[in-house]
């Protein structure tokens, strides 16, 4: 059941020269919570929870709308900076590229079955290895007992293959300058 859909979108400006990354976050979320009788899964709506999972740093936010935020927001800065951006560099991939990755927020808060789908295998283990780096957090409530929480999330990412890193870039202009020089 998709429940909300959040699009950002968030440059990498450290390393436009290599590539852009555009991250798109939308998060569907379903809740499974556990009956009394632990037999039967039953899907809940976020809007339903009397208190949402709580990201390591979120805890001082009082209302459930800003701990959600904060906790969008964190998973989104966690993701860029451990994201490694150039494997799409060495499977010489171009223009915009997606990896849909699904896991779940468990009753104790651990981030557990971890799934993803992308192009590529690299970008499947590299999707998989940063989402498994998410501490361990505070498990969302409804009606005071701990429930599931699974969220999918593409992480969307545009390559811009240039003809030219800004490395080389420079070596080519030490090397100009020195035949100047020579001459």
């Amino acid at each position: 059941m998709i429940i909300s859909f959040i699009y950002l979108f968030i440059i990498n400006l450290i390393m436009k020269h290599f590539f852009s990354l555009l991250l798109i976050t939308s998060i569907y979320t379903n809740i499974y919570a556990q009956n009394k009788s632990d037999e039967e899964i039953v899907a809940r709506n976020i809007q339903d929870l009397d208190k949402p999972p709580i990201y390591p740093g979120c805890e001082h936010h009082l209302f459930n709308d800003a701990l959600k935020k904060c906790m969008s927001y964190e998973m989104r800065k966690h993701i860029l900076v451990n994201f490694n951006k150039r494997i799409a560099d060495s499977l010489l991939l171009e223009g915009i590229q997606k990896i849909y990755i699904s896991f779940k927020i468990n009753k104790e808060g651990d981030v557990v079955n971890i799934k993803a789908r992308a192009p590529h295998p690299l970008l499947i283990n590299e999707g998989e290895r940063v989402i498994s780096l998410l501490p361990k957090m505070t498990p969302g409530y409804l009606k005071e007992k701990a429930v599931s929480l699974l969220y999918a999330l593409p992480i969307v990412f545009k390559v811009e293959n240039l003809k030219e890193t800004p490395k080389e870039k420079r070596k080519r202009l030490r090397r100009e300058k020195r035949s100047k020089n020579e001459n």
